[in-house]
């Protein structure tokens, strides 16, 4: 360890591990420590080692990684020891600018003191902090926030916080008024507070299935993108004044309806999968949308996206469509994905010329037809399908990837005029 002093990046693994065999428990703990400076690597396998190390040394280190699983009967004592270690490293290295810490430690309610001193990592710009309690177990983690100086409150760019079962209070965020990525996630988390005042956050993801409702953004004046998931949302609400987001996304939530977003005029992206939705609508003003992601809902069509000429991404993956149509207008659309639906014929596909990716697998279709237009097409997805004959494929001159297993048998006459054909294979075998 004679190169500490030119540490670079720094990982920390423990585990503490049960294993289960002739009912009898047994206890096993791993340690792995992954040194970097330049080309050289190091590894240490005892803590009494780490312990041993002048990490007051470690004033070229740029990034440091801390893993700790265990469970009920881990030692208080190694707990101790590796709260002060870290502790310690952490005010050894004001240079510290990237810091990820994994705390699996459901049965305490210990604090973790270490957080405290990442008051004195001046230059950090990215933290990402994952603790785990069991809901009986409650402890002010989040407390270290309100602690940091000035300097981590101006430098810090990037800030995740996953703290899963236990409730979160957002309170301290409003001293980092340079953030410009926040995810938090928090299941007990009852609503979306205290990140109105972030006006330069670009990037935000709120995950938290307590929450009911969008609120409190109003303040997000630069806010590019925006995830929310939440099993009880049920309304797209209070999004107007977000006019420079790029990218939203809604998705696995129990949202009926597609309202709300006309002033969203700058909106690129739109996830809404893995709702509730029924019908495409009321996107008319989005016209520089180029991906919409609608799987796994409930509609019954494909409406209403004349529109939106710039669309280049489709995705309508287990809905209810019966008929492909209304698609003439979206000649710059590259990727379709109709997966999963109830589509008995291959049509309404002639104007999509610039189509490179084409998945129509999982529905019910018996014949491969009205294809011959898509010229630039290289992967065509038929899988588990009631086709019986391959044909009408001799035009697609670029495809390179076929898929039409678990249809009847089929053989390769059909084929034989592909000749950049690649990835081809068929299976018989019907489901």
């Amino acid at each position: 360890m004679a190169s500490i002093n030119k540490l670079s990046m720094l990982q920390i693994d423990f585990d503490h591990l049960k294993i289960f065999k002739d009912q009898l428990i047994y206890f096993c703990k791993k340690l792995r420590i992954i040194f970097k400076s330049a080309n050289e690597f190091f590894s240490i396998d005892s803590i009494d080692i780490l312990q041993s190390i002048q990490w007051e040394k470690l004033d070229k280190l740029d990034s440091f990684e801390l893993h700790v699983y265990y469970g009920d009967l881990f030692s208080e004592t190694l707990f101790e020891d590796i709260d002060k270690m870290t502790g310690l490293i952490l005010k050894s290295s004001d240079n510290l600018r990237k810091i990820k810490i994994r705390y699996n430690y459901p049965y305490s309610n210990r604090t973790l003191k270490f957080l405290n001193e990442l008051k004195y990592c001046l230059n950090l710009r990215a933290l990402d902090l994952e603790v785990c309690r069991l809901p009986m177990f409650v402890a002010n983690d989040i407390e270290f926030l309100g602690n940091c100086n000035e300097h981590v409150h101006n430098n810090l760019n990037r800030l995740k916080l996953n703290f899963e079962r236990n409730f979160l209070s957002l309170e301290y965020l409003i001293n980092f008024k340079n953030l410009k990525d926040l995810c938090i996630i928090c299941d007990t988390m009852p609503g979306i507070f205290g990140v109105w005042s972030l006006s330069m956050l670009k990037k935000l993801s709120i995950y938290g299935h307590k929450i009911i409702q969008i609120q409190n953004l109003d303040g997000l004046s630069n806010l590019q993108c925006l995830s929310i998931i939440s099993r009880n949302i049920t309304k797209i609400e209070n999004l107007n004044h977000l006019i420079t987001l790029k990218i939203l996304s809604l998705s696995n939530s129990r949202i009926i309806e597609i309202n709300n977003l006309d002033n969203l005029i700058n909106l690129e992206e739109l996830w809404l999968s893995f709702n509730c939705i029924r019908k495409i609508e009321k996107l008319d003003k989005l016209t520089k949308l180029t991906k919409l992601v609608l799987n796994h809902n409930s509609i019954a069509k494909i409406e209403n996206l004349e529109r939106l000429t710039n669309l280049k991404h489709l995705d309508l993956t287990a809905n209810e469509i019966e008929n492909i149509e209304n698609l003439d207008n979206l000649t710059s659309l590259a990727n379709l994905d109709l997966s999963q639906n109830r589509i008995k014929k291959i049509r309404g596909l002639s104007s999509l010329v610039n189509l490179v990716n084409l998945n129509l697998s999982f529905n019910r279709i018996d014949k491969i037809e009205n294809l011959s237009t898509l010229v630039d097409l290289t992967h065509l997805n038929l899988l588990a399908n009631d086709i019986r004959k391959i044909m009408n494929l001799s035009r697609l001159k670029n495809l390179t990837y076929l898929k039409l297993d678990h249809n009847y048998n089929l053989g390769t006459i059909g084929t034989r005029k592909l000749k950049k054909l690649k990835d081809f294979k068929v299976v018989t075998d019907r489901w």
